[in-house]
């Protein structure tokens, strides 16, 4: 059997390799059929779309990696699916907050901060308390045997680690059925304070410094989400301390926190960064046992790697209607595909896409429905 995503088919399935290299190259096959057009200009009825998505699909379709057929990608995705397989199997003890619990949870912080405002804390404390506990803020018996396998995505910029994680939690959506929405809670560590990131994380409560606010962190607001931390490379060694504590219980104590009970938020996370992290250990610069917190540490290759998808991935992207409007642009020339082959894009797939956005605005500007290699300026 094999996994058909919408017209198109992976060979995850089949047992033995030599089946699925086959399997590859036929696909692979009729893929470069479709696009090694020859000669410029060309007619433009020579189409030829091997891979069909709706223009309103296409940003979901973006995240199928249904295109990833050469070696290098083909090795991440069964990787990946290992992973998930794994992942979907740790259902986590505590789910998402409740719309209405979510409100419940902001007044909270609200009424620490204005108890600490009023300094009447002492005599605040056990109503607030009675309030965290309804709210199921804080850590069960045996809570630390419950927690699940996090996941390190590396590569370059442009790579996709975005639309990968995206991926993941559609998975593990898939895997939880309609009873249960997941979100993806994107956490950014580029150019904050440390203060600021830990409360971005951990939040805050009236009092912990200067100007500090009431409010919960993305890691309790995300629990029993997918947390996505982008740019883990950059974050200060004080926070990374604070997150290999959370990694290890699911558990944090926010700045200023009035109760002798940690919060527990279990949630699903998945890390990404572009910065080599074993060179980064070497400096100083990053923990060595936050790295190893991450069971499943996955390195996305980067386009200069992945010569044989480029041609399906361009067939792709010019079916993108921000890149290629109304679909102008009807074929492209082999001339043009070979100086796109050339080419190393060390801004990866985001960059494949701008180049190929600035090819059809001048075949567009020059009454022509198909891309002349003389349209590819790198």
């Amino acid at each position: 059997g094999y996994l058909q995503t919408r017209g198109v088919i992976l060979p995850n399935r089949l047992r033995d390799p030599e089946d699925q290299g086959e399997v590859v190259r036929l696909i692979k096959q009729e893929l470069r059929r479709g696009l090694a057009y020859k000669g410029e200009p060309i007619p433009p009825k020579r189409l030829g779309w091997r891979i069909k998505t709706k223009p309103k699909d296409y940003s979901t379709d973006k995240r199928l990696l249904s295109l990833f057929l050469d070696r290098p990608m083909r090795t991440f995705m069964e990787r990946l699916m290992f992973v998930v397989h794994s992942i979907v199997a740790e259902k986590l003890p505590v789910g998402p907050f409740t719309p209405e619990q979510q409100d419940e949870l902001w007044k909270l912080f609200d009424r620490m901060g204005a108890a600490y405002k009023a300094q009447n804390m002492e005599q605040k404390r056990p109503e607030l308390e009675k309030q965290a506990e309804k709210l199921r803020l804080f850590p069960p018996e045996a809570a630390s045997a419950l927690k699940p396998s996090y996941i390190l995505l590396q590569g370059e910029t442009g790579t996709g680690k975005t639309i990968i994680a995206d991926w993941v939690k559609r998975q593990l959506q898939d895997s939880y059925g309609k009873g249960r929405e997941l979100d993806l809670v994107h956490i950014s560590t580029v150019n904050l304070a440390e203060n600021l990131l830990e409360t971005e994380l951990f939040g805050s409560v009236y009092g912990a410094w200067t100007d500090a606010a009431s409010r919960p962190g993305k890691l309790l607001l995300g629990r029993g989400q997918v947390i996505f931390l982008d740019e883990i490379g950059d974050m200060p060694l004080g926070a990374q301390a604070k997150l290999l504590v959370y990694l290890d219980t699911m558990s944090f104590t926010p700045d200023n926190w009035p109760f002798r009970r940690p919060i527990y938020s279990p949630a699903y996370l998945i890390a990404a960064t572009n910065k080599d992290l074993e060179k980064e250990m070497r400096r100083r610069r990053f923990r060595s046992d936050l790295y190893y917190r991450f069971r499943h540490r996955l390195r996305l290759p980067p386009l200069c790697e992945r010569r044989g998808d480029l041609r399906t991935l361009i067939d792709f992207v010019l079916q993108d209607p921000q890149v290629n409007p109304d679909l102008r642009v009807k074929a492209i020339s082999l001339g043009a595909l070979d100086r796109l082959e050339s080419y190393d894009f060390p801004g990866n797939f985001r960059e494949l896409e701008d180049r190929l956005s600035q090819a059809v605005f001048r075949a567009w500007r020059e009454g022509r429905s198909e891309i002349a290699e003389r349209d590819i300026e790198l």
